[in-house]
């Protein structure tokens, strides 16, 4: 008993242990990931007032998620060589001159100039946004708890920061808007900002003290690195590594495989949802009630299936694990497919609130796969190159389901769409469901030549 109790004890301790330095580079980035939410929100907001109007903010926000994907790639090689604890600071430190031009443009009329610098700020803030998250993602995985499901740590790393700052910053912006002081969120955003970076730089201390468990150190040894920012040179050797490493992993092709067809329809269905509650036969209040309601739905059908799985352990193998997101993105497809059916309004707000929550299984159950089979030296180029490959179909499904709805009518194109993504991962499915590994979990991954 008394054995038991001590094991007990030391283990509870050991995760304590882990757990604060993991902790010490997640809260402050879940606290930028708010501050460029209101910041990105007021530009949305600010942008839309313009000559251009919403044309414009698409145009703005379509270059900003192209603009990002190719810069973590550009710059992949840089995050992985980099001490990542120094390139976290410099990353919040950045951040802070577009969030200062944008508290004194949210000053000024959106038009002419005004309006191109505030395009470039949106630019600026996504870009930095999106590589602070690259190098908080591999830097949190090597310093999750041993104990942990992968499931957990993707979630923590990807879909809950993200998650909480899409939920908090629009509430806080939109009633300072509505208050008439938008220029008060990017003052907001500016304090949130160097909040962050006060925390990472308190934290950091110890955190870089705990040596990783798995894969390499958190900052490498110098005799490690690459030269720094000159590694732009290897920009196209990186890809390519990374791209072989990929292709020579069955499972990671097929989750790429997965992810843009579930990047084509999931995500352009739920931006398309005003269309859609425009063809129910509701007052102009009773469709505003409904877009509100659907989309609150999705959100809080994400939060609540990845909060149930930051507590599983639940798949014993990959080719398990796999099998588990194919039928999450399978049924989504189907639920989908009866919302373009079916007349009633409930159905809609219970599709896209079950949607959240397959969609979330699938992101959790695909990151965590991708955790497992990665190894920690070549993180961030591996992932970046996912991201590129896989992201690219967002825009492809928006446009797609724009302009195929115009010509055939939304809902008979999306259900032809969705349709089609549904037969392509059945096939997918049975020509690679062979070729899967079927090893432990819990097997260990080479990582320059050491195991994890």
């Amino acid at each position: 008993m008394r054995d038991d109790a001590a094991a007990t004890s030391a283990d509870s301790s050991a995760y304590r242990h882990g757990l604060a330095p993991f902790l010490s580079v997640w809260c402050p980035g879940v606290v930028l990931v708010t501050a460029c939410g209101l910041c990105l929100f007021g530009l949305s907001w600010w942008i839309s007032r313009g000559p251009g109007g919403g044309a414009g903010l698409g145009t703005v926000i379509g270059v900003a998620n192209a603009n990002s994907l190719v810069l973590v790639v550009l710059v992949a090689g840089v995050l992985d060589a980099a001490d990542r604890w120094r390139t976290l600071l410099r990353l919040q430190i950045a951040l802070a001159l577009p969030l200062t031009v944008v508290v004194l443009l949210f000053g000024l009329p959106a038009r002419g100039a005004n309006v191109y610098i505030g395009a470039a700020c949106y630019l600026a803030v996504h870009g930095i946004q999106a590589m602070f998250l690259a190098t908080m993602e591999t830097t949190g995985a090597d310093l999750a708890p041993p104990s942990w499901p992968s499931t957990r740590t993707a979630a923590l790393l990807t879909s809950i920061p993200q998650q909480l700052g899409s939920s908090l910053a629009p509430t806080v912006a939109g009633a300072l808007i509505a208050r008439g002081t938008v220029r008060g969120v990017g003052v907001i955003a500016l304090g949130v900002v160097a909040i962050a970076a006060v925390m990472l730089a308190v934290f950091a201390r110890p955190a870089r003290a705990k040596a990783p468990s798995a894969g390499t150190p958190v900052s490498p040894a110098p005799s490690h690195r690459r030269g720094g920012w000159a590694s732009l040179r290897r920009v196209l050797p990186d890809a390519l590594t990374a791209a072989r490493f990929a292709w020579e992993r069955q499972e990671l092709v097929y989750i790429i495989i997965v992810g843009s067809l579930a990047n084509l329809v999931i995500y352009p269905f739920y931006a398309m949802l005003p269309v859609y509650v425009g063809d129910y036969r509701l007052s102009a209040q009773g469709q505003a009630v409904l877009l509100g309601t659907a989309a609150t739905a999705y959100s809080l059908g994400m939060l609540a299936a990845t909060l149930w799985l930051l507590g599983r352990r639940i798949f014993a193998d990959v080719r398990t694990a796999l099998a588990v997101a194919s039928a999450a993105f399978g049924t989504t497809c189907m639920l989908l497919i009866a919302a373009t059916l079916a007349p009633y309004p409930w159905l809609l707000i219970g599709v896209m609130a079950l949607a959240g929550a397959l969609f979330a299984v699938l992101i959790s159950v695909a990151g965590g796969t991708w955790l497992e089979l990665t190894p920690a030296a070549m993180r961030v180029r591996v992932f970046s190159l996912r991201r590129l490959v896989t992201f690219w179909s967002i825009p492809v499904g928006t446009a797609a389901m724009g302009f195929g709805g115009a010509h055939w009518g939304y809902r008979v194109f999306s259900r032809t769409l969705i349709f089609c993504c549904l037969a392509a991962l059945i096939a997918c499915w049975l020509v690679f469901r062979s070729r899967f590994a079927v090893p432990s979990r819990n097997r260990t991954v080479a990582t320059d030549g050491e195991s994890r």
